[in-house]
C-alpha cells in the first residue's frame, strides 16, 4: 500500500492489519493540514481519533455534498473554488 511507502510525519507509527490494511497514527499539531491530507485520501481512509478530527472530516464531507447538490441537474456545470474560502479554511 503506498501509504506504507513513504514518512508522512516524524511522529507517526505503521501498523500492518488484517486484508492489506495499514493503521498510521501521529501526533501533531496541525488541525487544517491534517483535515486536508485526510480528506485527500477520501474515500479509502476511516479516522479512528481522536473523535474530533473524525467529526470535523465528516462535517468537511457533508459541507462538499450539499454544495455539490446544490447543482444537481443543471447542464454544463463547472468546478468553481471561491479562492478565499479554501485559503480559510
Amino acid at each position: 500500500m503506498w501509504i506504507s511507502e513513504r514518512q508522512w510525519h516524524p511522529s507517526q507509527v505503521l501498523k500492518k492489519r488484517r486484508e492489506g490494511r495499514v493503521e498510521l497514527s501521529m501526533e501533531t499539531t496541525g488541525r487544517k493540514e491534517l483535515v486536508r491530507w485526510v480528506l485527500s485520501w477520501m474515500p479509502d481512509v476511516r479516522v479512528l481519533a481522536p473523535k474530533s478530527l473524525r467529526d470535523r472530516i465528516a462535517l468537511k464531507l457533508e459541507e462538499g455534498l450539499r454544495r455539490n447538490g446544490e447543482n444537481q441537474g443543471r447542464p454544463n456545470q463547472t468546478l468553481h473554488a471561491n479562492r478565499e474560502q479554501a485559503r480559510g479554511r
